[in-house]
C-alpha cells in the first residue's frame, strides 16, 4: 500500500481502488484492464507496427521512471506484466500490473535472483 501513495497510476502502473476483507483473506480492488502483451499477439494475427511497439516500449519507460524514484524495483517484468488498458479503443495503450515481488532497492542484494522461481526455472537452459 505504499506505493499506490505515490499516484503511481498517473504513469502507466495499474491503479489501485481498495483493500477489504472476504471469507477471512484480504483482497485487493484495481481498475479492470484487457489482456496482456503475452496474450496480444494471440488476438492480433498479424504483426505490430514498429510505431506502436516504439509506443509501448515509451510507456514502460514512463512507468519504470517513478519507481526508480522512489526506489523500488518490480522484479517480475515480463509479458503478461504489461496489460491493454482496451486493445479496441485504445490499441497501443498498456499498464504495467503485479508489483507483488517489487522490492525497494535498498533491499536488493548484489548476486541475489530477483524473480520468481518458475520463470528463473525456464531460464536456466540459457
Amino acid at each position: 500500500m505504499v506505493l499506490m501513495r505515490h499516484n503511481l497510476d498517473k504513469f502507466n502502473i495499474i491503479k489501485f481502488y481498495n483493500e477489504f476483507f472476504m471469507n477471512s483473506r484480504i483482497s485487493l480492488a484495481f481498475e479492470m484492464l484487457d489482456i496482456s502483451l503475452q496474450e496480444y499477439p494471440l488476438d492480433l494475427g498479424s504483426p505490430k507496427h514498429l510505431a506502436d511497439i516504439t509506443t509501448v516500449i515509451q510507456q514502460m519507460a514512463t512507468a519504470f521512471d517513478p519507481l526508480k524514484r522512489i526506489g523500488v524495483i518490480h522484479t517480475d517484468v515480463k509479458l503478461d506484466k504489461v496489460t491493454m488498458v482496451d486493445q479496441v479503443r485504445q490499441s497501443v495503450k498498456v499498464k504495467l500490473i503485479d508489483l507483488g515481488l517489487a522490492i525497494f532497492r535498498s533491499q536488493a542484494k548484489a548476486g541475489r535472483v530477483h524473480q520468481t522461481p518458475c520463470f528463473r526455472q525456464g531460464m536456466d537452459h540459457f
